[in-house]
């Protein structure tokens, strides 16, 4: 199956993998046929874009990072800790058991970030909260983190945007440019969150990523404007995988920018606003053009991503399907590893 980009989506395409809501809600089924009223569906839901299944990408399967239940259950504790709806106790206790068994799994599967993560508008905070942490686990398990550690980086990355329950809606939801004032309520965020979750019973350790997951590593940040190992390293993770997740998904007033982009955008800033050290952790553990990602090629060709190497992230294995813009009769894969004089110049978001 391949990514086709929600623009990009037409009648008669048929559904590769189910659209399931973050609360397991079916909304479409995988092998379904695509017509007006689905596409239309889909767009007012903001969603990014969908895997589709066709022949010529039907061998390829991109893996999911972790199993969908999973992801439901941590959705429903993050929903249930920022409605107030459980004891502060067990409000603790089951983030807790919720991550372990989310670290677990990541590393049992030796997971990596090589999927195009289906987003809807609709569901940010939820959607944005599970990925930031599934990604900030993703670079500590690369850094070499204790189970220990890894379970207090999780919580951290979960309820690292807890405080925005106490920004104004029309503020997070404005489609425009904020004015300085309601910037300056934004940017409160992080200290609100850091004091309900000390409220609630979590620890310092849990906390300093909350309060800090928007300071810059050259000082520019906020709320305190700490500078490079002032930020706390749950922090320092954090702010790159809170980046990561929100430049790929859309929003009210942009679209989402492909993963290759965020990807770059994220190395670029290694020493400046993220922690060089950390940026080559995240690197080596999620792919800027994940399996199924139709790509343009240095040649000229087009093809599919149909596999990815750690240690060369921006040369996958290339399935070309296209010269010339005409169809090849007999598609054949390039290793970007072996020819080094083509490189990917971008993707796309349909062939």
């Amino acid at each position: 199956m391949r990514f086709v980009e929600i623009n990009h989506l037409e009648e008669g395409m048929i559904v590769g993998k189910d659209i399931i809501d973050l609360n397991g809600n079916l909304l479409l089924r995988a092998g379904v046929v695509l017509n007006d009223f689905y596409i239309e569906k889909l767009k007012e839901k903001n969603f990014n874009g969908i895997y589709i299944e066709d022949e010529i990408s039907r061998e390829i399967v991109p893996s999911e990072i972790i199993p969908q239940q999973l992801k439901f259950k941590m959705t429903k504790v993050f929903q249930l800790v920022s409605e107030g709806e459980l004891s502060k106790d067990l409000c603790v206790e089951e983030v807790r058991k919720v991550i372990i068994d989310v670290v677990e799994e990541l590393i049992q599967s030796d997971a990596y970030l090589d999927v195009v993560l289906l987003k809807s508008l609709d569901e940010y905070l939820y959607s944005h909260s599970v990925n930031t942490t599934l990604i900030s686990l993703l670079i500590g398990i690369e850094m070499g983190m204790t189970k220990n550690e890894l379970y207090n980086l999780g919580i951290s990355a979960l309820l690292h945007d807890i405080g925005k329950k106490f920004v104004r809606r029309e503020i997070l939801n404005k489609p425009g440019k904020l004015t300085e004032e309601e910037f300056e309520e934004i940017k409160l965020h992080p200290v609100w969150g850091y004091n309900h979750a000390r409220e609630i019973g979590f620890s310092l350790l849990v906390c300093s990523g909350i309060i800090d997951h928007h300071e810059k590593y050259n000082g520019e940040g906020y709320p305190n404007r700490k500078k490079g190992e002032e930020i706390s390293l749950y922090g320092r993770i954090i702010s790159i995988a809170d980046v990561y997740d929100a430049l790929t998904s859309t929003r009210t007033y942009r679209k989402a920018f492909p993963p290759h982009e965020a990807f770059e955008y994220v190395i670029g800033q290694g020493g400046i606003h993220f922690d060089k050290e950390i940026v080559n952790a995240f690197v080596h553990r999620v792919f800027p053009y994940p399996v199924g990602t139709i790509v343009r090629l240095s040649n000229g060709m087009v093809g599919i991503v149909v596999k990815n190497h750690r240690n060369f992230p921006l040369r996958p294995d290339v399935k070309v399907l296209k010269a010339d813009d005409a169809f090849l009769d007999e598609p054949y894969v390039i290793e970007l590893t072996r020819c080094l004089n083509i490189t990917i110049l971008n993707s796309l978001g349909n062939l």
